[in-house]
């Protein structure tokens, strides 16, 4: 779990900021993002957390975060995330966000541009 602020920095040097995408109701997302916070300075990341709620938030908030430079989205593990995982890989790729996702029903680690670059 540590390593997934490191992850972030080696995808995208650039990014300084991050937004934790977590359900505040669940236990795992809460601990995921108390690691990711305390291990985040480390490596020059500051994150702030998005509460995943209802799908119409969760493009709102993405589309909010993104209007500041430098940003990526740390997925961590919940169910609201998983049932909305297209809405929030759609979201990163339309506002060129690269992404950690922490768990395996996303991917494993994912950067839009090289994705694109791919096709």
């Amino acid at each position: 779990m540590w390593k997934v602020a490191g992850t972030a920095q080696e995808i995208a040097p650039s990014v300084t900021h991050a937004a934790v995408l977590r359900d505040p109701g669940f236990a795992h997302g809460i601990g995921q993002f108390a690691v990711i916070q305390a291990v985040a300075p480390s490596v020059g990341i500051e994150v702030s957390p998005i509460d995943l709620r209802e799908p119409n938030q969760i493009e709102r908030a993405i589309a909010t975060f993104a209007q500041s430079p430098n940003g990526g989205i740390i997925v961590a593990a919940s169910g609201v995330g998983a049932s909305n995982v297209n809405l929030i890989i759609t979201a990163a790729a339309r506002y060129k966000l690269p992404a950690v996702y922490i768990t395996t029903g996303f991917c494993c680690c994912w950067r839009i541009d090289l994705l694109w670059a791919e096709f």
